[in-house]
C-alpha cells in the first residue's frame, strides 16, 4: 500500500512539473499542507491575477469547488510566502478523499484582511489530475 501511495504521489508530481515547464509558469506548484497523502482525488488549481498596478491582494484566499457528484470543503489557498501578487500565477494541488464529478462551478472568496486586501482576479483554471479534464472560470 505504501508503494502504491508513494509511486501516485511521484506521478502527480511529474505531472505538475511537466504542466509548469509547458505552460512556462515562473511559480511552483503549492501542495496544501491540510492535504491527506491517502486522498486519491487531486485538482490543480491556477488563479491568474490581474497584470493592472494594485491587482493583488494581501487578504486570506479561500476556494470551494462544486461539482456534480460532491462539493469540496473550503480551503485555505496558503503558503510560506506572499500569495496572489499583480500579474501572478498560483498553482495549488488540492486532494480530497473522492472524485467531485464534473465541476460546474466554483466560488473563490477573500477576508478583506492585511494592508491591501482589494484584488483583481483574472480567471481560475481547475484541471482535474486523475482525468485530467480542465474547466475555465
Amino acid at each position: 500500500l505504501s508503494c502504491t501511495l508513494l509511486f501516485i504521489y511521484l506521478v502527480t508530481l511529474t505531472i505538475l512539473v511537466k504542466l509548469d515547464i509547458v505552460r512556462g509558469s515562473s511559480s511552483s506548484v503549492i501542495y496544501l499542507e491540510d492535504n491527506y497523502v491517502r486522498d486519491k482525488q487531486g485538482y490543480l488549481v491556477r488563479i491568474n491575477t490581474g497584470s493592472q498596478p494594485n491587482a493583488g491582494t494581501t487578504a486570506k484566499v479561500n476556494i470551494k469547488l462544486y461539482g456534480k457528484q460532491r462539493d469540496s470543503p473550503a480551503r485555505l489557498l496558503s503558503a510560506h510566502r506572499p500569495l496572489f501578487a499583480s500579474k501572478s500565477r498560483e498553482s495549488f494541488v488540492l486532494r480530497f478523499p473522492t472524485s467531485l464529478g464534473k465541476l460546474h462551478h466554483i466560488h473563490i472568496w477573500h477576508d478583506n484582511s492585511g494592508k491591501d486586501p482589494s484584488w483583481f482576479l483574472e480567471n481560475v483554471t481547475v484541471t482535474d489530475l486523475n482525468t485530467n479534464r480542465t474547466r475555465y472560470f
